[in-house]
């Protein structure tokens, strides 16, 4: 064995020299042992080093995905479709407070805690006088509610989830459950907002309830059975148990425990409630009474609906012969996270909601997102498989340059190493001779060996013509070689390529710094979209008004205070009577905070979308102009409230406190003659310096009124003694509010200071005056309509996060085109590529072009006779197929004898390879000429049109058109222009038509029955109509345009049909959600004022009511009844006018009259 491999010799050639046998051996351990070693090194690196191997699932299930993720955290699903609707994969359902089903919100509670005969004539503290409205107010808040969840449910569920990779199932499940708090704290807040502004307006304004529990109108009379010309207005006082007093004027939330007096009637001159010196004959615990049922309503606790005893107790008082109970209790075992003991508020805060159940289709998701294919990286080790082919490879490729390398290698090593035979001394030549002889030797050696050359040796072919072609065309092979290695190499290191230059981990000062000069830098976010609250600081800076003197308590309380001491004597345009407009003020200014507070969360949720990391100048760009874009819109919720909470108290005309909006006239001033009280319109005449009058009346104009002064004389004899500069006295705080300037408590007014000399007064010396040195963007002479239109904001302040933007947008990786010319080792690498398959064409194309050449060369030379043509001349049919014969691939070129069968064998194997190749190539050919395979082709859209073209040729779900801009506004491709019914452009809204019925209307005599006539409701029902409308088409114009500036995110291009119904959907939804956030206000409006009883002065819904003539006596409301249907129980009672008009009917506002008139009459 030993001998065996000693002798083991690979390149063998048969030869009897021993010293060439012997370089031959050396040959081949060297080969050996390199190769092994090569193939040894390669083993120990493919089995020992790991790999980051990428491994693409294509349309993953829904389970294969959740098996891959949780064998693989890092998996990444690009979503076909980026952006999804709520409504897709979420469904959220409220379960309320069993208040809200229970029968204290019914009809039939509500009824039975009314007596019509007496209710309104108890003592204002008893549970009796107010319980009804109390409950009436707390069954609107439960719709109202439930119709703010609903109204916020549609708007969630038309919004979209934007995630360009598919989210985990946990990463998925947390988003959505903080998405839903955002929506409930949203929902929350903006129905407490809403609720609170009414609330406010209505304490601001003063408006008084059916119910004398915040003002007391009674009749002046110097002695019993005498009465003065007009009546008087007392704010009722609550006295608290330590003593202090609670005026509804200075709060809205005074208030006494609830009970049971023995009294039926109550008049006094100063509406003083004190249950020390008038105590109740039961007190009803955790319930309260005060100035507005609303109020009172909310810090209540209901403890007694859920104990049957104590229930049974209140029923004997409100009906002693009840018989058979129909109400019961509610349960104090139900499961509530509301504790029995918590007020009515609480309950409000949350909507009445107990719990959410919530169903999140992850699988639904999974389906919306649509992932084509998934990639998960892995740290993996080589298969056998791949060692196998890797060895293969080495083998192939190194074992070809050995044979070829080595035996030079070793023959040169052999002639360095080879000892020379011991011979006598000889003087050598000189060290230069030596040298020089052996470089000629040398460079003979080589230029023999060149000029030998031959590597297309063959034993078929050793005729000395045949070697000297073979010569030859070794030298052609050689040169062309040469040539196109030459050739490659200048053409690779010269040309200039663009390069794709990637970066792995990116951090944001690598970015900072490759922005400022790589335009094309481009870095795929793993987040698209991120929220602003994590991007914006925005921070607002306010009027100084409203941290002012002139919004606080010490103000607001001193002017009712200075009020209070001589108010049977005071003109109700006095400024001394303005304490209710600088409240609505301080409520306005918190308002516009708790708005601006709201607002700004939701701004917060807004994502900005981007598919890769934006500069930071586009990213402060963008986030600069949707900031100026929310400040234009921020103010529009409130103004637009504001504007309805307006009108609807215009145009129903509601009884304010301030008595400056409606008289109360007897039909008699006659001596003990109990006179008929009838509410009218107050007019006012304002005579200007040039003598000319002008007459107005608060029914007809909202701006009617004068500018506010100080009076003083008695009724009918007044004098103007100082007119306040930029101040007004209107029909209604807020219209004397809203135009109004703050000019006069400037510290550069001497306003205060004549008041003080005026009227002996030290409140308004002692006032801390506005500065007028402070900077503002308002002049002094600004009106406050104008400051609540900026929501009292001077300035904004506002840093923005890039940063954290980086950090949210998570670029893994950054790449960038450059121009460069090829590295050295990219030209080598090139160059070897090509060299291997170039060396095996021009080894069969050298010989050919070298044969050619000489058959040529041949006929051009003098004939010769040559003995072998002579002998044997052949065709060229003859010498092709002699040499497809005689060819053979697989000749060992090296053996100097072979036998025939050898030979036979080699010519056979060859015509077998190429049989099998042309075999193997025809299939491939056929198949892949059969085959169909689907090709991404990339075309450039010049237009719509082209995009239609494709979408017909290839069909809408093969084309697929990336979107360079992923979010856009609405307005980009939809202009939605509403048509309004043709009444609100008719006749009928015409100002000389409107002007024409209010002059009919001053003409009707003072009568219960005008409410029931036609001639006495015309003008208030068309009045109401043409506010109406003005409304509606402020608030669809201003919805309109909010919708127009909303974003949409799309990653590509939808088909056509598909994008017409998404817009589709998207308009309607619009429309439904703006419907229904108008309704949603206006039904609170209704509700609130039907619950705290708020009497109109067109006596539609309560008439006025003198039981007895007593001295100071209290004038009463009485419910109107429409077809037996009573309005201090509900607001929806009509009947159809005197004399019938058809459609045309009556009822307990203007409002609800309209709402439920049909317009048949118009077109008749």
């Amino acid at each position: 064995m030993i001998q065996k491999l000693i002798a083991y010799n690979i390149f063998d050639t048969h030869s009897n020299d021993q010293s060439v046998v012997s370089m031959q051996r050396w040959s081949t351990r060297l080969y050996i042992v390199i190769l092994g070693l090569a193939m040894t090194i390669l083993i120990v690196y493919t089995t020992t080093n790991t790999t980051l191997m990428q491994t693409d699932v294509s349309n993953p299930s829904v389970t294969a995905y959740l098996n891959l993720y949780d064998q693989h955290h890092n998996i990444k699903c690009p979503c076909t479709q980026i952006s999804t609707l709520y409504k897709n994969f979420l469904q959220l359902t409220p379960t309320y407070n069993q208040i809200c089903s229970s029968r204290f919100v019914s009809d039939e509670w509500i009824q039975f805690l009314l007596d019509n005969n007496q209710t309104t004539f108890r003592y204002a503290a008893d549970f009796r006088a107010t319980a009804s409205h109390q409950f009436q107010v707390l069954r609107e808040l439960c719709q109202l509610s439930m119709i703010a969840v609903n109204n916020g449910l549609q708007t969630l569920y038309s919004s979209q989830l934007i995630s360009g990779q598919l989210l985990s199932k946990d990463l998925f499940e947390a988003e959505i459950r903080a998405d839903i708090e955002a929506f409930q704290r949203i929902t929350t807040s903006n129905f407490w907002r809403e609720l609170t502004f009414v609330r406010s307006f209505i304490f601001g304004n003063q408006l008084i309830p059916a119910i004398p529990t915040a003002f007391t109108i009674i009749v002046r009379s110097d002695a019993p059975g005498t009465i003065r010309s007009s009546p008087g207005l007392n704010t009722n006082e609550f006295i608290e148990p330590n003593g202090s007093s609670c005026g509804c004027t200075d709060y809205p939330t005074c208030r006494m425990p609830a009970g049971f007096y023995n009294i039926t009637t109550f008049d006094t001159s100063r509406g003083v409630f004190d249950e020390q010196t008038l105590p109740p004959e039961e007190y009803l615990s955790n319930w309260y009474t005060g100035c507005w049922p609303a109020e009172t309503l909310l810090l209540s606790i209901p403890t007694y609906l859920y104990n049957q005893t104590a229930l049974n107790y209140i029923l004997s008082y409100v009906n002693n012969s009840l018989v058979d109970n129909p109400f019961i209790v509610m349960s104090s075992m139900a499961s509530s996270h509301f504790d029995p003991t918590m007020t009515i508020e609480t309950l409000v805060e949350d909507l009445f909601v107990e719990n959410w159940t919530d169903e999140v289709n992850y699988m639904s998701y999974f389906r919306q997102c649509q992932p084509n294919s998934c990639v998960y990286e892995t740290n993996e080790r080589a298969s056998n498989l791949f060692i196998f082919t890797s060895l293969l490879g080495l083998y192939g490729g190194l074992s070809v340059v050995l044979l070829f390398l080595i035996p030079y290698v070793v023959n040169y090593i052999m002639i360095l190493f080879r000892t020379k035979p011991n011979a006598p001394h000889i003087e050598q030549p000189t060290t230069i001779d030596n040298t020089s002889s052996k470089v000629r030797r040398l460079m003979k050696q080589i230029w023999e060996s060149i000029v030998d050359l031959n590597i297309f040796r063959s034993l078929q072919k050793n005729t000395v013509s045949d070697q000297y072609q073979q010569r030859w065309s070794t030298r052609l092979y050689i040169l062309l070689l040469a040539l196109t290695v030459l050739f490659l190499t200048f053409y690779t290191w010269l040309k200039i390529e663009m390069k794709i230059i990637q970066i792995k981990n990116p951090t944001l000062n690598s970015i900072t710094k490759l922005q400022s000069y790589a335009s094309s830098l481009q870095c795929p976010c793993m987040k698209l979209s991120v929220s602003y609250e994590d991007l914006i600081e925005l921070q607002p800076n306010y009027h100084q008004i409203c941290s002012s003197e002139f919004v606080t308590l010490k103000w607001i309380e001193g002017l009712n205070e200075i009020a209070s001491k001589s108010v049977a004597s005071l003109y109700f345009a006095d400024f001394r009577f303005a304490s209710p407009t600088f409240q609505l003020l301080k409520s306005m200014c918190d308002l516009t905070n708790e708005t601006i507070f709201n607002e700004l969360f939701v701004f917060g949720q807004t994502q900005l979308v981007t598919a890769n990391l934006i500069q930071q100048e586009l990213f402060e760009g963008q986030l600069n102009l949707d900031i100026e874009q929310f400040k234009v819109t921020l103010p529009n919720s409130l103004l637009r409230a504001l504007l309805l909470i307006r009108n609807f108290t215009y145009m129903n005309q509601f009884l304010s406190g301030s008595y400056a909006n409606f008289a109360v006239d007897y039909s008699t001033i006659e001596e003990y003659t109990k006179p008929d009280v009838l509410l009218t319109h107050y007019g006012s005449t304002t005579t200007f310096a040039n003598g000319t009058t002008v007459t107005c009346s608060c029914a007809n104009d909202i701006r009617c009124g004068r500018q506010a002064a100080l009076y003083t004389g008695p009724s009918g004899a007044r004098q103007v003694i100082f007119i306040v500069p930029g101040f007004y006295s209107r029909c209604f705080p807020v219209e004397s509010l809203l135009p109004s300037t703050l000019e006069c408590f400037a510290d550069t007014s001497s306003c205060l200071e004549s008041m003080t000399n005026l009227t002996n007064e030290t409140l308004f010396i002692n006032m801390k005056r506005l500065n007028t040195s402070q900077p503002s963007r308002f002049p002094v002479n600004t009106t406050i309509n104008v400051l609540l239109e900026q929501l009292f904001i001077e300035n904004w302040s506002s840093i923005l996060h890039y940063p954290t933007y980086f950090n949210k947008c998570q670029p893994a990786s950054c790449s960038y085109t450059t121009v460069a010319q090829r590295s050295t080792l990219q030209v080598v690498t090139t160059i070897a590529g090509l060299v291997g398959g170039l060396s095996i064409a021009f080894r069969v194309i050298a010989p050919s072009i070298i044969v050619c050449l000489v058959t040529v060369f041949r006929k051009f030379r003098p004939k010769q006779a040559n003995a072998n043509d002579l002998l044997n001349p052949m065709s060229t049919r003859q010498r092709i197929c002699l040499f497809l014969i005689s060819f053979n691939t697989f000749e060992k070129k090296h053996r100097r004898v072979v036998n025939e069968t050898e030979i036979y064998l080699q010519r056979q194997s060859t015509r077998f390879y190429f049989l099998f190749l042309s075999l193997t190539v025809f299939i491939l050919v056929l198949y892949t000429l059969l085959t169909y395979q689907q090709n991404d082709k990339t075309v450039s859209i010049s237009s719509f049109g082209k995009f239609r073209q494709l979408q017909k040729l290839y069909g809408s779900t093969a084309v697929e058109c990336p979107c360079t801009k992923l979010s856009f506004q609405n307005e980009a491709f939809c202009q939605p222009e509403p048509s309004f019914h043709q009444v609100c452009s008719s006749d009928f809204m015409r100002k000389d038509w409107i002007d024409e019925l209010f002059i009919n209307y001053q003409q009707q005599n003072l009568s219960e029955m005008n409410s029931y006539r036609f001639s006495g409701t015309a003008f208030s029902f068309f009045q109401t109509l043409q506010i109406m409308c003005n409304l509606i088409e402020q608030a669809v114009l201003d919805g309109r345009d909010l919708f127009l500036v909303k974003q949409v995110v799309s990653a590509y291009m939808p088909d056509y049909n598909l994008f017409d119904q998404q817009v589709s959907a998207a308009l309607t939804t619009f429309e439904s959600s703006l419907a229904s956030n108008f309704v949603h206000t206006l039904n609170m409006l209704l509700g609130m004022a039907q619950g705290n009883g708020l009497v109109s002065a067109y006596s539609m819904n309560w008439g006025m009511f003198l039981p007895n003539l007593t001295k100071d006596a209290t004038i009463y409301t009485k419910a109107r009844i429409y077809n037996d249907c009573n309005c201090a129980t509900s607001a929806t009672c009509t009947q159809s006018s005197i004399p019938y008009v058809p459609g045309y009917v009556v009822g307990c506002l203007p409002l609800q009259s309209l709402l439920r008139s049909t317009l048949e009459c118009f077109y008749n």
